[in-house]
């Protein structure tokens, strides 16, 4: 049996996008580079006492860390989940297991999913309450390869910062 991995690398700004893949056994991609967003609206999160959108606080940012993910749910019509804040392709729960994810967890934050929705007005990916947003075509085909993966164990999902270094060893010599 399988188990895949979705891998998301995340800016340390939090109002850009960072990438999500799903991984196979070997390693080998399997969906994406998808742009996802973790960042979580501004008027909520001050709505809520959580300003500056600390993770660990509900209506955060999304916590790094590792998530299993136990299920998939409907949105969409005919569903508590509206297609307008979800998108129409289902969600993915995220359940924490280690890292800031756990942390946050035992903090009050609940209710993490991996999810889509229509855009923003002038971005491509609106901020959530605190999960990880695609563009509805990415979710899509992300839950298509997902339900094409056949005999899965199971699925795991790890946040973490996207570091880059801009320059090279020349760069850091003594002057």
């Amino acid at each position: 049996m399988a188990t895949l991995q979705i891998v998301v690398q995340l800016p340390l700004d939090r109002t850009k996008t960072g990438t999500l893949r799903l991984i196979g056994d070997a390693g080998n991609t399997l969906a994406g580079p998808y742009d996802v967003l973790a960042k979580a609206d501004n008027g909520t999160a001050m709505a809520h006492g959580n300003p500056n959108r600390d993770p660990l606080q509900p209506y955060g940012d999304t916590p790094e860390g590792v998530y299993s993910v136990p299920r998939a749910i409907a949105a969409g019509g005919g569903t508590s989940y509206s297609a307008h804040s979800y998108g129409p392709y289902g969600a993915l729960v995220l359940q924490p297991s280690s890292g800031e994810a756990a942390t946050a967890a035992a903090a009050g934050r609940v209710g993490l999913l991996i999810h889509s929705g229509d855009p923003g007005q002038t971005e491509p990916l609106r901020p959530t309450h605190g999960c990880l947003r695609l563009s509805n075509d990415s979710m899509n085909a992300l839950m298509a390869a997902l339900s094409t993966a056949s005999e899965v164990d199971g699925i795991s999902c790890q946040t973490a910062h996207l570091s880059v270094v801009i320059g090279n060893d020349s760069d850091s010599r003594s002057h």
